[in-house]
């Protein structure tokens, strides 16, 4: 138990006595800071921190048990009591310990509320995304592909070092500058984006650098460009930082942004996920890159390219990003190792266009100054050494094969009952089945047969399709696909 509630008592400059102790018991107990249950420290405890004889706080607990304020147990402690004799005091301590509640939310915090702390309970933003599914593996990557020795082995040597960190405690504003130079590499062989260390800011989460970002350059009334289905997230950031929201569809080639729809958008920024869209791991294609590229620099509309699950691709030859091929500066990329690396780390990175450098170092010196970590070194070199590329090489391999056996699987056992979506890109499939099934029975079912899907439901920012899943490929073994899908197509039938 924390003692704080005696420490006005143990700062007496005089002899602390029995009745003072007593006093201070009954003020917590009065004042809510020890409630029914809570054991109280031992004798021992007490005499050692209050620097009294074991006969004083002996002397105190007696009173204090006379007065139904404590109980004792034999051989388990002594509590506070659930129900006291002093109840029927209630007119004094109580009481007054209730007019100093009310007292105390008199104060009109509403009336200091932010304009984002109005919205963000007027809106009362809820949504869920793969990180709250369990039965996705919450979106990341299975234990068993993850480099756990090659990072313990890391993190361990850091530890025995003198040194923990190279460079002490010394504060980069924009995050650890090795781990940022050795991003500069991985992204330039991975993703082809040309950057100097000095745009990168590291963060912890997609959703602090999303944050962080809107709150520096997004302003009340300005309209954002969203995927449907996608990152509900993204959506929810824009709203509560005051920015309206219009939602396009996507197809097999990724969010429809044809000049006809484009033309009739009035629009600030747009959010997008063109590598693997979120959730259905289509790519968008080279011409509407081209076209949204020229729309974003012809109406001056800011875009953020969020590279969340880019590692993975099982079509043709991946396309650069948009930040790769922009001439205009007019986006900011973003990308999180959770997909590859969670629980080991949740590191994310935005590559800023240099003439956001400045106000971002500014702010995160105010607001966020990182201190470098030993897992900050340990991504450090696994990116300088390629051991991470190597890594995604043949975490992809394993993956092709069992994204290839579930969609085989699924179509050869249900046949016209399922629709599989030939997208290319993430760790999961997206389907549908037909309505010979409801979304109760199909989850039931998949539960029953360990078949991990998940709904997409909560992607849609309008109404959503029925019967519309998630299968996580990524967990599930080759060797035991046919089993699990034959159990849940039995479980289907069985019903």
């Amino acid at each position: 138990m924390d003692l704080g509630f005696l420490s006005e008592l143990k700062g007496k400059n005089e002899r602390i006595s029995s009745k003072d102790l007593v006093a201070a018991v009954s003020h917590a107990i009065d004042k809510g800071l020890l409630k029914p249950g809570d054991r109280v420290p031992s004798l021992r405890e007490l005499s050692l921190f209050l620097n009294v004889a074991k006969t004083t706080v002996a002397r105190a607990f007696d009173q204090l048990i006379a007065q139904g304020l404590l109980s004792a147990a034999k051989g388990s402690g002594t509590f506070v009591a659930e129900k006291n004799s002093a109840s029927s005091n209630k007119g004094s301590n109580t009481a007054s310990a209730q007019s100093e509640t009310e007292s105390a939310t008199k104060f009109s915090w509403q009336e200091h509320f932010s304009p984002v702390a109005q919205r963000l309970l007027l809106q009362s933003p809820s949504f869920i995304t793969s990180g709250d599914l369990n039965t996705i593996n919450y979106g990341s990557t299975p234990a068993e592909f993850l480099p756990v020795s090659e990072w313990k082995s890391r993190v361990i040597t850091q530890y025995r070092a003198d040194e923990i960190v190279p460079g002490g405690n010394k504060t980069e504003p924009l995050g650890f500058r090795p781990l940022r130079e050795a991003l500069v590499g991985f992204l330039r062989r991975t993703k082809g984006i040309q950057c100097d260390a000095s745009q990168i800011a590291l963060y912890s989460s997609s959703q602090n650098a999303l944050n962080h970002i809107l709150s520096l350059l997004a302003h009340p009334g300005q309209q954002a460009i969203c995927e449907s289905p996608g990152f509900a997230g993204a959506r929810e950031h824009f709203r509560i930082n005051g920015l309206k929201t219009k939602n396009i569809s996507v197809d097999s080639d990724g969010m429809i942004l044809s000049k006809d729809i484009l033309a009739d958008i009035d629009a600030d920024w747009v959010y997008v996920t063109p590598a693997c869209q979120d959730p259905t791991g289509a790519v968008l294609s080279e011409k509407r890159r081209k076209e949204l590229l020229d729309w974003s620099s012809t109406h001056e509309v800011a875009i953020i390219e969020d590279g969340w699950d880019s590692d993975f691709h099982y079509g043709s030859q991946t396309l650069p990003t948009l930040f790769a091929t922009d001439e205009t500066g007019s986006v900011i990329y973003l990308y999180t190792f959770w997909r590859l690396l969670y629980p080991l780390t949740s590191a994310t990175l935005v590559v800023l266009p240099p003439p956001l450098v400045d106000v971002f170092h500014a702010s995160k010196r105010l607001s966020d100054p990182p201190f470098a970590t030993a897992d900050d070194v340990a991504l450090c070199e696994l990116l300088e050494n390629g051991y991470l590329e190597k890594h995604i090489r043949h975490v992809w391999k394993q993956y092709r094969k069992r994204r290839q056996t579930v969609m085989f699987e699924l179509k050869k056992q249900l046949g016209n009952a399922i629709t599989v979506q030939p997208y290319t890109g993430g760790m999961h499939a997206i389907v549908r089945f037909n309505s010979e099934w409801s979304d109760q029975q199909l989850m039931e079912c998949a539960q029953k047969s360990e078949l991990p899907i998940a709904p997409t439901t909560s992607y849609y920012a309008d109404d959503a399709p029925c019967r519309e899943y998630m299968v996580f490929f990524a967990s599930m073994d080759e060797t035991q696909t046919e089993e699990i899908v034959e159990r849940f197509v039995s479980a289907l039938k069985n019903g």
